[in-house]
């Protein structure tokens, strides 16, 4: 696997470690959730701002 994009596109799980800093800032963005599988499990356990909440809710939102 070459890219976070083939990464999570074969994870059922994605669990998310790492400092906050800018680049990690947005790391989980609508653009990475696009690959996600559609039953996929995002955890978190790092900063919130991490995560792009407005796009995970539209791709929670948009899944079967």
């Amino acid at each position: 696997m070459d890219t976070k994009e083939d990464l999570v596109s074969q994870s059922n799980i994605v669990s998310v470690h790492v400092p906050y800093n800018n680049e990690t800032h947005g790391l989980i963005n609508r653009d990475l959730l696009q690959n996600f599988m559609d039953d996929a499990i995002l955890i978190n356990t790092s900063r919130g701002e991490i995560v792009d909440e407005e796009a995970l809710l539209e791709a929670i939102n948009q899944r079967p």
